[in-house]
């Protein structure tokens, strides 16, 4: 990693656990607000992709295609698309009823990697049915 890339992934780190997700995409805020208030790490920050925010643009400049997945990062680590549901399934504490259902298929870093591209195709849907633009850098 060069010096550059180091800067950028301490901006993002500085700001503790956080979750960068699409806050126009109905499935991608209702996933992260329904997971934000269980996961066992704490408080975690939850960071709608389309605003100004520091660690947004620090994401891009790392070469995150945010029109191609959340980010999760935590202690120092950014994961990204499946390994960011996936990871945030592990962390889950208490899940509710929904939870436990959508946990059961995220837990599996394979089931996971498997259901994230409809889960892709599905944001992409929903903003278009809505007139939303994707992200932009």
């Amino acid at each position: 990693m060069n010096s550059s890339n180091s800067d950028m992934s301490a901006v993002i780190a500085s700001f503790g656990p956080l979750i960068i997700y699409d806050g126009e995409c109905i499935f991608c805020d209702s996933y992260v607000r329904m997971h934000k208030m269980r996961l066992a790490i704490g408080e975690v920050a939850l960071v709608d992709a389309r605003s100004n925010h520091p660690a947004v643009e620090a994401c891009w400049q790392l070469g995150y295609d945010l029109n191609a997945g959340m980010i999760f990062s935590f202690e120092n680590k950014i994961y990204f698309g499946a390994d960011a549901i996936n990871r945030i399934a592990l962390m889950t504490e208490k899940p509710g009823f929904w939870q436990k259902i959508i946990n059961a298929f995220f837990r599996s870093k394979f089931i996971a990697k498997l259901l994230y591209p409809l889960m892709r195709a599905g944001r992409g849907l929903v903003l278009l049915v809505r007139f939303k633009p994707r992200l932009k850098r």
